[in-house]
C-alpha cells in the first residue's frame, strides 16, 4: 500500500488553475454565493461536493454548510434545490456538521413558507438529513402534517422525508406506521400515492411487534390488490422487510417460491427472482433443502430462457453458503456431478474460443475463472482441464487465446507439477503465433511469455530462450518486449530479463526511461549472481553476495536518477534498500558463523550452542505460525525452503550439538534461501493502489512560522484529523484497518537559567491507534511541557489493514509551541487598578485643563479665529494622543496595510470606517497620530451616546456632530448635519471627517442588514453590514467644490501638488481584529487582555470618480462595502490582507508611537491641571 504525502495538502477550490489552501477555497465559494446574480450563486453552490471531497475536515465541512444553509434560507427554490442536491451528494460528510442545532434552524424556517414547492424541498432536505436529526420532534410533526397536505409536490416530499426518517428512528416508525396504514387503506389515496407510501414499510423492523403488524398489512395487501404494480411493490417491501427484520425470513422464501411456480405474469417471476437473490445474499442460513429443490424444480420447467437464467443466479449465490454445503450432506452422486462440470466448461470453452463478440469474452472469462477454481478445489481434475485448454489454444481466436493464458498461469500457479507437462505445446505454439504483429499479436506474445515463465520450474534453457529471442526480434515492438521482460522479472528469470533490458537501453528517447531500464538490468544482473551458490562453498557464497550488492549498488543510484518529482519512485527505492540490508545481514551472519566455526572459546562454547538451540527454537516458532498460503511462485520456493530448514532445526532442537555444526546448519540455510530468485511483484512496476493520509492539527497557528503560546500552568490539547485519499480503486488489495498516530515533542530552545535538564523533562512521546470512519479520523493528545521554551510537536502515522499488517505512512506535520509563564490573576487585577486610576486622574486633569485654556483663547477667537482653532486641535490631539497611550502602554498596536494615507493629509478627506466595537474610535486615535497634524483639523461623526461620556464635552467643543440614530429622527438629523458642516467646517479649518456609514456596531446590525439585503436582492454579508447612504450623501454635496460643467472638482493620487478646493479624497478604511476577538473600551482602558495588533486597510479614491447621485452613490458605496467583506474574509482566514491588484504580496507598515511625546504631553497635562487646581484654589482663598 503506497501511502505518501508529497502532494500538496490541500488543493485547488474547484476551479483548476492553481493551488489553494482550504480557507482560501471555501472563500472564493462563498464570493460565489453572495454574489447578486443567479447563475454565479449555483455555480458556488454546486461546487461545494468537490470541497468537501478535497477537504472533509469538520471545521471546513461545518462552516460550509452553514453558508449553505444561510443560501437555502433567503434563496430562491432553485437555489434551494441545488443546496438540496449538494447535500444529498454528502450524505457521509453530514455528521461532521458540529453546529446542527444552528443548521436545521436556518434550513427548518423555511417549512412555514406559503410556497408549497418550498416547503417540499424543505422535506426532502429535513429526509437528507435524517441521520444526522433522527429524533426532532419538530421535523417529525411537519412531516405528518404534510402528508394531509393537498399539494402533490409536497405530499411526494414528506413520503421521501417519513422513508428516512423511518428507517433511523423507531419513535417515528412506530408513530407513522398506523398513519401510513390508514392511508394505504384509505378509499380517498390515489394508487400511484399508495404505491409511494407502501415502501416506507420495509423500515418498520425496530422490534418484532412493529414488524408483525407491518407484515399483516403487507399480507392484506398482496391479497386484496392484485394488480402487477400492487403486487411487485408489496413483494419487494416484503423481501425487504423480512431480510431486516430476519423473523419470517423462511415464510418469505416460501411466497417467494409460490409466486415464482404459480403466478402466469413474468414481472411478477422476474421480481421473486430478484428477492430470492437478496435473501440468497443475505440470509443463506435460512435456506432449506427443500427451498433450493423447489427452485431448482422451477428452472427446469420455465419455458423462458432470460427466467431460468435468473435462478440459476439465485443457485450460484447459494453455491459458496452454508445452504448448498447443507444440501450436499447427503452423499450425492459427486462422480457424476464433477463430470458434468467439466464437460460443461469444455463445452463453453469450445464455442466462446471461436466468437470474438464482447458477449463471448465475457462468458468465457466466467468459464476459465471457474476453471481454475475448480483446478484448486478438485486437484484430480487439473490434467484434463489443462489437456482441453491445450488443445483449444491452437484454434481458438486471438483474444480467447489470451484469457486461456491467463488461465493456464493462474492453474500452473497452484499446481506447479503441471508446469512441465504444458511446456512443450506452449513452444509449439510459441513458434507459429508471431507471424503478424497485430496488438492481439502482441498481447499473445506476452501472455505466452508469462505462462511459458511460470512453467518453467527452474532458468530456462538455452532452447527457449533462444525461441522468445527469435520471436521478439521479428514481430515485437519495444512495448511488448519491456512487457515480457516485466513478467520474466517477476517470475524470477533474471538471466532473460536482463538480456531484454540490455537491448531497450538504446530504444527510449527519454533520460529517465533510460535510468529505469538501467536498474532494473543491473537489479537482473545482480539477483542472476547469485545463482552461482553452492553447498558448503560458503567463501563463494560470500563473493556472490559481494557481486550482487555491487551491482544493487549501481542499479539503486540509477534508480534514484530516474525519478522524477511527479513519479518519485520512494517505494521502488526502499523496496531494493530491504533488499540490499537483507543481503549484507545474511554475508555478515556466514562471516560470524565461520568465526564460530573456526574457534568458539571453550569457557563460553556450552552457553553458544544453548543460546543457538533457543533461537534456532524461535525460528522454528516463526516458521510454524507464518506458513500461510503461497500467493506467489516465489512465496511457494521460499516456503519449500524454509520448511527444509525447519526440520534441520527440529533435529538440533533434541540436543545440544556442536556449535560448528549448527553454524554450518544455518549457513546452509542461507544459501538454499538465496538460491531461490527474488520475484519482482507487480507493484513495483504498477501503481495499482494508491493511498495517502492528510493530517491537521489544532489548535494551528495561521502562519506556521509562528508558534502558539501555551501557559506552564496548562496543558496542550491537540487535535489531529486526518484523512484517508485513496486512488481511483480504492480497497483493490488492501483496506485500512487502523490508524496508528504517533506524536512526539523535542525542546528546540529554553528561555530562562541556562542548567541540565533531564531528557524525560525535554520530550513527549504518545501514540493512539483509531479506526477511520468513512475516511475521516480524529483523536486528542494532552501534551505536558515542563520547561520554558520553545517546542517542536511532530505528529506521524502508520496504518494497518485488514491483514494486521502495519505500514509506515509519509504522512507527518510539524508545529512549534512556546510555553510561557502563567501570568498571575492577582497581578492583573492590581494592574488594571492600576491602569483605572491612571486614567481617571488623567481625564481629570487633562479635560478640565483643556475647557480652561479653550476659555482663556476666547478673546483671541473674535481677534484671529483661524489661530484660536489651529491651537485648539492641537490640544485636540494631544487629548486624542492620551487615549492612544493607553492602548500602547498595554502592548495594543496597530499594522497598517494598503495605500499610505499620510501623504494627503493636507487635503480635505472623508473617512469611511466598519464599525465593530467601542475599540474602533480608540484605534483610530491611535493610527491617525503619526498623520501630521490631520487629528486637529478631524471632524467626528458619533452616536449622540458620546455626547454623554466624559469626552463629550471636548467633542462638542470641538465641533464634532453626535448623530441620533433612528427613523423618526433620521430626516431631522440630516438637515441638522447640513447646518452643522456649513457652520463649522469650513470656519474652523477641518480637513478630514471621520464617519462611520453602517449607523451601529455590527452585531446590533447584522441581522437587519441581512434581511434588507434578502429583500432587495443585495449580497449577503456576514463580516460588515450594508452601509446608510443619507449622511455622505450630505457631506459630499455639501463639501465638494463644482465646476462650471457641473462635475465634482478632484484630484489625482500622482498629482498632490497640483490642490482644488473642496472634498479631494474618499478613504476607505478596514479595521479587522485578530481571529475576530474585538476590542472594546474597557479592554483599552484596563489592559488585561494580552497585546495584540489590530489592522487597518487603508484605500483612496478620487472625488472626481465618486459619483453624487442618489443611486449611483448608493450602489457605489455598496461596491465597497463588498469589498469590504472580501477583505475581512481573506483577513479572518489568512491573518492578512490580500495583497493589492498587480502585486505578489501585500506589504504592512507598523505604527509607532513616540514615547518621548507621550511622556512630555502627559507631563504638560498633568502640570497644566496643577497650575489650574492652584489658580482655582487661590481665587476660591480670595473670594471666600
Amino acid at each position: 500500500m503506497a501511502s505518501n504525502s508529497t502532494k500538496s495538502f490541500l488543493a485547488d477550490a474547484g476551479y483548476g488553475e492553481q493551488e489553494l489552501d482550504a480557507n482560501s477555497a471555501l472563500m472564493e465559494l462563498d464570493k460565489g454565493l453572495r454574489s447578486g446574480k443567479l447563475g454565479e450563486q449555483c455555480e458556488a453552490v454546486v461546487r461545494f461536493p468537490r470541497l468537501f471531497q478535497k477537504y472533509p475536515f469538520p471545521i471546513l465541512i461545518n462552516s460550509a454548510f452553514l453558508k449553505l444553509a444561510d443560501v437555502f434560507r433567503v434563496g430562491n427554490n432553485f437555489l434551494r434545490l441545488c443546496v438540496l442536491k449538494v447535500t444529498q451528494q454528502s450524505e457521509k460528510h453530514l455528521e461532521k456538521i458540529l453546529n446542527v442545532d444552528e443548521f436545521v434552524k436556518r434550513i427548518f424556517s423555511v417549512i412555514h413558507s406559503n410556497d408549497p414547492v418550498a416547503r417540499a424541498i424543505t422535506l426532502r432536505m429535513l429526509g437528507s438529513l435524517a441521520s444526522i436529526i433522527p429524533e426532532r420532534k419538530n421535523a417529525h410533526h411537519s412531516i405528518r402534517q404534510s402528508l394531509d397536505s393537498h399539494d402533490n409536490v409536497e405530499v411526494e416530499a414528506a413520503v421521501f422525508a417519513a422513508a428516512n426518517f423511518s428507517a433511523q428512528s423507531k419513535d417515528f416508525a412506530v408513530g407513522i406506521c398506523n398513519k401510513i396504514s390508514e392511508m394505504i387503506q384509505g378509499l380517498a389515496t390515489p394508487v400511484d400515492l399508495k404505491l409511494k407510501l407502501i415502501p416506507i414499510l420495509q423500515h418498520m423492523h425496530h422490534d418484532a411487534i412493529l414488524a408483525s403488524s407491518a407484515r399483516q398489512l403487507l399480507q392484506q395487501l398482496v391479497t386484496s390488490y392484485p394488480s402487477t404494480k400492487m403486487v411487485i411493490v408489496s413483494l419487494h417491501t416484503f423481501t425487504l422487510l423480512a431480510a431486516s427484520s430476519l423473523v419470517d425470513t423462511p415464510k418469505q422464501i416460501q411466497l417467494l417460491l409460490q409466486y415464482l411456480k404459480n403466478d402466469p405474469r413474468k414481472a411478477v417471476k422476474r421480481l421473486a427472482i430478484q428477492d430470492l437473490k437478496l435473501l440468497a445474499s443475505k440470509t443463506p442460513h435460512t435456506w432449506s433443502r427443500e427451498n433450493i429443490q423447489a427452485l431448482c424444480e422451477c428452472a427446469l420447467q420455465t419455458p423462458y430462457d432470460s427466467l431460468k437464467l435468473g435462478m440459476l443466479s439465485v443457485l450460484s449465490t447459494l453455491s459458496g453458503t452454508i445452504a448448498i454445503k447443507h444440501y450436499f450432506s447427503i452423499a450425492p452422486d459427486l462422480l457424476a456431478l464433477e463430470q458434468d462440470a467439466v464437460f460443461g466448461l469444455e463445452s463453453l470453452l469450445v464455442l466462446c474460443s471461436q466468437d470474438d463478440s464482447p458477449g463471448a469474452q465475457a462468458t468465457l472469462k466466467i468459464a476459465l475463472n471457474c476453471m481454475v477454481k475448480l483446478a484448486k478445489g478438485r486437484p484430480h481434475l487439473s490434467q484434463s482441464v489443462v489437456e482441453t485448454l491445450l488443445t483449444q489454444l491452437h484454434s481458438a481466436q486471438d483474444a480467447a487465446r489470451i484469457l486461456m493464458c491467463h488461465c493456464l498461469a493462474a492453474i500452473a500457479m497452484q499446481l506447479p507439477v503441471l508446469g512441465d507437462g504444458m511446456l512443450g505445446d506452449l513452444m509449439e505454439l510459441y513458434k507459429v503465433i508471431g507471424r503478424s504483429a497485430t496488438d492481439k499479436q502482441q498481447e499473445l506474445l506476452v501472455s505466452l511469455a508469462t505462462v511459458i515463465f511460470v512453467a518453467s520450474q527452474k532458468a530456462l534453457s538455452a532452447e527457449v530462450k533462444a525461441v522468445i529471442k527469435q520471436q521478439l526480434e521479428s514481430v515485437s515492438n519495444g512495448w511488448t518486449v519491456y512487457r515480457i521482460a516485466r513478467q520474466a522479472s517477476r517470475m524470477g528469470n533474471h538471466d532473460m530479463a536482463r538480456e531484454l533490458y540490455q537491448s531497450l537501453l538504446t530504444q527510449v528517447a527519454s533520460e529517465h526511461f533510460y535510468f529505469w531500464l538501467n536498474s532494473l538490468k543491473e537489479f537482473s544482473h545482480a539477483e542472476q549472481c547469485l545463482t552461482g551458490l553452492q553447498e558448503e562453498n560458503y567463501s563463494s557464497a560470500l563473493s556472490c553476495i559481494a557481486e550482487s550488492l555491487k551491482y544493487y549498488h549501481k542499479g539503486i543510484a540509477s534508480l534514484t536518477a530516474a525519478s522524477t518529482p511527479l513519479n518519485p519512485l520512494s517505494f521502488q527505492c526502499e523496496f531494493v534498500k530491504l533488499r540490499i540490508d537483507l543481503l549484507q545481514a545474511f554475508s555478515q551472519l556466514i562471516c560470524t558463523c565461520n568465526s564460530l566455526k573456526t574457534s568458539p572459546p571453550p569457557a563460553i562454547a556450552t552457553t553458544i550452542a544453548m543460546t543457538l538451540g533457543n533461537d534456532l527454537q524461535s525460528l522454528q516458532e516463526y516458521g510454524s505460525s507464518g506458513a500461510a498460503h503461497a500467493d506467489s511462485e516465489y512465496e511457494r520456493r521460499m516456503t519449500a525452503v524454509y520448511g527444509h530448514v525447519l526440520e534441520e532445526v527440529e533435529s538440533l532442537s533434541r540436543k545440544y550439538t556442536p556449535v560448528s555444526y549448527m553454524a554450518t546448519c544455518l549457513c546452509n540455510a542461507i544459501i538454499a534461501l538465496l538460491k531461490v530468485p527474488l520475484s519482482f511483484q507487480r507493484y513495483f512496476f504498477q501503481k495499482l493502489q494508491s493511498t495517502s493520509i492528510k493530517l491537521a492539527l489544532s489548535p494551528s497557528p495561521r502562519n506556521p512560522a509562528e508558534p502558539i503560546a501555551v501557559q506552564n500552568n496548562q496543558q496542550l490539547a491537540l487535535k489531529v484529523e486526518g484523512v484517508v485519499q485513496h486512488g481511483s480503486k480504492p480497497g483493490l488489495f488492501r483496506k485500512i484497518q487502523t490508524v496508528c498516530l504517533n506524536v512526539s515533542s523535542t525542546l528546540q530552545s529554553k528561555s530562562g537559567q541556562d542548567y541540565k535538564i533531564p531528557l524525560d523533562n525535554m520530550t513527549n512521546e504518545m501514540e493512539q491507534r483509531v479506526e477511520p470512519h468513512n475516511d475521516y479520523f480524529s483523536t486528542q493528545f494532552l501534551l505536558n511541557f515542563a520547561i520554558l521554551g520553545t517546542h517542536n510537536i511532530t505528529v506521524e502515522s502508520s496504518v494497518k489493514d485488514a491483514n494486521g499488517i502495519t505500514d509506515r505512512a509519509d504522512a507527518s506535520v510539524r508545529m512549534a509551541v512556546t510555553l510561557e509563564g502563567a501570568p498571575r490573576l492577582g497581578w492583573i487585577l492590581v494592574k488594571a487598578l492600576l491602569r483605572f486610576a491612571f486614567m481617571v486622574a488623567n481625564n481629570l486633569v487633562a479635560i478640565p485643563s483643556y475647557i480652561c485654556y479653550v476659555i482663556l483663547l476666547q478673546p483671541l477667537r473674535v481677534l484671529d479665529s483661524k489661530r484660536f482653532w489651529c491651537i485648539e486641535g492641537i490640544m485636540y490631539k494631544w487629548l486624542l494622543g492620551m487615549v492612544a497611550s493607553w492602548g500602547w502602554h498595554a502592548g495594543y498596536t496597530v499594522m497598517e496595510w494598503g495605500e499610505d494615507v499620510k501623504a494627503i493629509w493636507k487635503d480635505e478627506a472623508v473617512v469611511l470606517v466598519n464599525h465593530q466595537s467601542t475599540g474602533d474610535v480608540c484605534t483610530l486615535m491611535m493610527c491617525l497620530q503619526d498623520k501630521g497634524l490631520v487629528v486637529a483639523q478631524m471632524m467626528w461623526l458619533m452616536d449622540h451616546i458620546f455626547k454623554y461620556t466624559n469626552f463629550g464635552i471636548v467633542s462638542l467643543i470641538h465641533g464634532d456632530f453626535f448623530i441620533r440614530q433612528g427613523k423618526s429622527h433620521r430626516d431631522q438629523q440630516l438637515l441638522l448635519l447640513k447646518k452643522h458642516l456649513e457652520n463649522n467646517y469650513r470656519s474652523r479649518d477641518r480637513k478630514w471627517i471621520v464617519l462611520f456609514p453602517e449607523g451601529g456596531f455590527l452585531r446590533k446590525r447584522r441581522e437587519t442588514s441581512q434581511a434588507f439585503a434578502k429583500k432587495n436582492n443585495l449580497p449577503f454579508l456576514t463580516h460588515v453590514t450594508l452601509p446608510r447612504v443619507g449622511a455622505t450623501q450630505i457631506i459630499l454635496n455639501a463639501l465638494v467644490a463644482r465646476q462650471e460643467n457641473g462635475s465634482p472638482a478632484g484630484g489625482d493620487a500622482k498629482e498632490l501638488e497640483s490642490k482644488a478646493k473642496g472634498l479631494q479624497w474618499i478613504i476607505d478604511a478596514t479595521i479587522a481584529y485578530p481571529q475576530g476577538e474585538l476590542l472594546d473600551i474597557q479592554t483599552w482602558i484596563l489592559g488585561y487582555r494580552k497585546p495584540t495588533v489590530t489592522h487597518v486597510h487603508y484605500r483612496i479614491f478620487p472625488i472626481k470618480d465618486v459619483p453624487l447621485e442618489t443611486d449611483d452613490l448608493t450602489n457605489w458605496l455598496y461596491q465597497r462595502f463588498i469589498e469590504k467583506e472580501d477583505l475581512l474574509a481573506h483577513f479572518y482566514e489568512t491573518g492578512a490582507f490580500p495583497p493589492p491588484k498587480g502585486r505578489e504580496e501585500a506589504v504592512s507598515r507598523e505604527m509607532t508611537l513616540s514615547s518621548v511625546w507621550i511622556f512630555l504631553i502627559q507631563c504638560f497635562a498633568f502640570l497644566s491641571g496643577y497650575m489650574w487646581y492652584s489658580i482655582m484654589q487661590y481665587f476660591y482663598h480670595c473670594l471666600f
